[in-house]
């Protein structure tokens, strides 16, 4: 491997010699200095081989004294990959200035993003960052990001993490304020029913309670209700005739009613799955090519237009092209990706079948529950099912805390 590095540098050639001493052509050869590489015998009076570039001229003499006829083949290394340069020496040096300004260009910060932003003054970010060095035309190599990032959380106490990263020529801040303690919205509420159920435990805290223990609620039933009555401070004086004085005019208070209301709620879950499994994995090959759109036309510039797998699964990414900022051209880049799929079956036992499905139900129950609930009562059901097929039903029973807040509709007279 070494020697084949070497001589692609210095260059080679193969050539073939003809001739009735082709032994006495080879030992002069290899005396000059000059040895043969890779040299097959074709025939009784021809050979073929590789000699180095720099040991062509030697070989000249030794052919004569050998009575030998030379011919090169073939021309192979680094040196001759230089010719079409020699020979077109503006135009590669204009190719090579291209590619150097659009290195340099490509190492420009062209657009500076900022998000997350939300109570923060975005404009006033903006300046920050600009202050920092962060800003249209900075080099990317000189950017530190990590120090931008301490900066701007030392300056910034509404912070809670800020991550700055290059894309491309894009430089993207991002910002997370701190989450502040929820203020309570404004407004009386009710607490009603986010699920059925049968009432166990009542809990008032603010508000009054409608229902008892015992009692089966419905979803959106009202349980502890956020208005409150209470008799009015002025009251009717008696009537000077002897007249029934009237009914005592009664106030109504809202509030924000707040407590807990404890319920057992059933839920009940049936799935159905075949006893062997079926289906595609992947099998880690990928292929794919990269595609030039623009308009309805579309050109390939790199791999295969087809998949060159009988079953595969496909993604396509386009990317549009941006020369700077938000100024794009109509010139799309699009990634296609062929995902190699094999099939695959998986026996397993009807006795396996129904604990997976079993479990699976479980956990979609559990998937339902509000935090703090918990499982009091379980029961499984194997039902009957299709040929090759296992059926579950799972019934359950729930301990939660169904109460919800509901904003009190004041038009409606309460009841």
């Amino acid at each position: 491997m070494l020697r084949q590095w070497w001589l692609f540098w210095l260059g080679f050639l193969r050539i073939r010699v003809e001739g009735e001493n082709l032994e006495k052509f080879i030992n002069l050869a290899s005396s000059r200095g000059v040895p043969l590489f890779d040299v097959s015998r074709k025939g009784g009076d021809r050979l073929s081989g590789q000699v180095r570039l720099d040991g062509y001229r030697s070989l000249r003499h030794v052919a004569r004294r050998t009575n030998s006829r030379m011919r090169i083949e073939r021309r192979s290394g680094f040196p001759f990959l230089l010719v079409p340069f020699k020979r077109r020496r503006s135009l590669w040096v204009g190719m090579l200035l291209f590619v150097a300004v659009l290195y340099a260009l490509a190492s420009l910060v062209w657009s500076v993003e900022i998000t997350g932003a939300v109570r923060l003054d975005k404009q006033a970010m903006q300046e920050q960052v600009r202050s920092m060095g962060l800003r249209v035309g900075a080099w990317k190599p000189l950017i530190d990001t990590r120090q931008a990032e301490q900066a701007l959380l030392a300056a910034n106490p509404e912070l809670e993490w800020v991550g700055i990263k290059l894309e491309g020529t894009s430089l993207i801040v991002e910002l997370q304020e701190k989450i502040l303690p929820s203020v309570p919205v404004p407004g009386a509420t009710h607490m009603v029913a986010a699920k059925d159920g049968v009432v166990q435990r009542v809990l008032v805290l603010v508000g009054q309670g409608v229902v008892e223990e015992g009692a089966t609620v419905v979803r959106g039933q009202q349980l502890i209700a956020g208005v409150l009555k209470q008799e009015a401070k002025e009251q009717e004086r008696p009537d000077p005739k002897g007249k029934e004085p009237k009914e005592k005019a009664e106030e109504m208070i809202f509030v924000q009613a707040k407590g807990e209301v404890w319920a057992k709620v059933p839920y009940q879950v049936r799935l159905n799955e075949p006893v062997a499994l079926e289906g595609k994995l992947p099998t880690g090959q990928v292929s794919g090519h990269w595609r030039i759109k623009w308009g309805e036309r579309e050109m390939l510039i790199y791999g295969s237009g087809k998949s060159p797998y009988p079953d595969f699964d496909q993604s396509v990414t386009v990317m549009p092209l941006s020369i700077w900022r938000n100024l794009q051209i109509p010139v799309e880049l699009v990634k296609v990706e062929f995902r190699e799929l094999r099939p695959f079956r998986q026996e397993r036992s009807r006795e396996e079948a129904l604990a997976t499905l079993t479990e699976q139900a479980r956990q979609q129950i559990r998937k339902s529950l509000s935090p703090g609930a918990r499982i009091v009562k379980e029961t499984v059901v194997t039902e009957p099912a299709a040929l090759g097929h296992v059926q579950v039903r799972m019934d359950a029973e729930a301990y939660e805390n169904i109460a919800m807040p509901q904003p009190v509709d004041r038009s409606v007279p309460p009841g």
